[in-house]
């Protein structure tokens, strides 16, 4: 069963007039939402951040502008649209101005609207976001998150759930989430801070630091560093850089082995060893603690260091 749009309200907010210097158009719109239900918002381009409210209604607040002097191209603002319809619990909403493309005639270039979306869910939300040109930021939420750009940084804050980011271009930052991580980028950098369930991490290239995993890892950059942190070692952990060191640090209390190669430089532990191997040509085979899961860090393009890593944040 569909809902149509509520409480649709459209703001003209012409502040050239005023010195301001820009033209801008203000559109806030409510919808309802089933508790723990899915919103899927699909921005054909723009900025989208996402913050939690206290009630059962999805708020979207869009700001569109353009600079005073082009305040003839205020069809571009006038061509927006912003459409919603829900149906079995969960809520579709799409942005979409078919007057602001992005090939034009290098003659007649004329400026693209600036646009942000901000939208208030509750607390308990499954999330579906896409833009082609812009960042993603979402606050504290709890349940499955999913997050698509072509150009821009995706933020998550913390997240009692699961995280699917994916861009093109920008890094993919989560400060902390209690389940599954899948991270991807093209170019850019990917940051973790806590995970508790398994996470997978892949820029071609870019820098990868993850603080405090208590999971399965696999982290794989072709060119840049990596910066690992294990609360926990699990079975099938890897961390992979064609081009880049990797730097870990592994809680002095875990049980588990080590398979750890480097390419083209050193390989240092402070971590004291039980040899089980090999440790000569920059490979190294040992067990810590009696041994158990295997790590494995390889690093084909420059060195490898592991330290204990005797303070992580609790989980």
């Amino acid at each position: 069963m569909s809902s149509p749009n509520f409480a649709a309200v459209t703001l003209f907010l012409l502040t050239a007039a005023a010195g301001l210097g820009a033209v801008q158009r203000v559109e806030q719109e409510s919808f309802p939402l089933a508790p723990g239900g899915t919103v899927r918002f699909d921005a054909y381009r723009g900025a989208i951040n996402v913050v939690a409210g206290a009630g059962d209604r999805v708020m979207v607040l869009v700001n569109l502008s353009l600079p005073a002097e082009a305040a003839a191209a205020q069809p571009l603002l006038d061509g927006f649209v912003l459409a919603g319809r829900t149906e079995g619990g969960v809520l579709t909403l799409t942005a979409r101005n078919p007057l602001d493309r992005s090939a034009r005639l290098s003659w007649n270039r004329r400026p693209r609207p600036e646009i942000t979306y901000t939208l208030e869910v509750p607390a308990h939300v499954q999330l579906e976001l896409q833009t082609a040109d812009g960042s993603i930021t979402v606050d504290n939420l709890r349940g499955r998150m999913q997050a698509r750009a072509r150009q821009g940084t995706i933020f998550f804050r913390q997240i009692d759930g699961s995280v699917d980011a994916r861009t093109e271009t920008g890094d993919v930052v989560v400060s902390r989430c209690t389940g599954d991580v899948t991270l991807r980028t093209v170019q850019g950098s990917i940051r973790v801070g806590t995970v508790g369930g398994r996470a997978s991490l892949e820029t071609m290239n870019g820098d990868i630091e993850f603080q405090a995993a208590h999971n399965a890892v696999l982290a794989v950059t072709k060119a840049g560093d990596i910066t690992a942190g294990f609360a926990s070692v699990a079975d099938g952990s890897q961390v992979r850089t064609g081009l880049g060191n990797i730097s870990a640090r592994v809680n002095a209390g875990a049980a588990f082995s080590l398979h750890a190669q480097s390419g083209w430089g050193p390989l240092r532990t402070a971590l004291p060893l039980e040899s089980a191997g090999s440790d000569r040509g920059g490979r190294l085979t040992a067990i810590r603690n009696g041994g158990g899961p295997v790590l494995e860090l390889r690093a084909a393009g420059g060195h490898v260091s592991l330290a204990p890593g005797d303070t992580f944040p609790p989980f």
